[in-house]
């Protein structure tokens, strides 16, 4: 596993809280605007996430 950054968590009124997506990664999976991605928690209580590009018959590429 690679650690890229520290980040902090913003609060977002009610919803939840905001964290920023780091832009090598989002560049590494060939994310966009509109492009979603998948959250995940594993049994370590570490968050999974996997990149779905709004593009048809492409696999959701896994990321830890």
């Amino acid at each position: 596993m690679v650690k890229i950054k520290n980040y902090k968590v913003r609060a977002s009124g009610d919803r939840g809280c905001v964290v920023t997506l780091p832009q090598v990664w989002v560049q590494d999976v060939g994310l966009s605007g509109g492009d979603g991605i998948s959250i995940y928690r594993d049994e370590f209580d570490r968050l999974v996430l996997v990149a779905q590009k709004n593009e048809q018959n492409q696999e959701p590429r896994p990321v830890a």
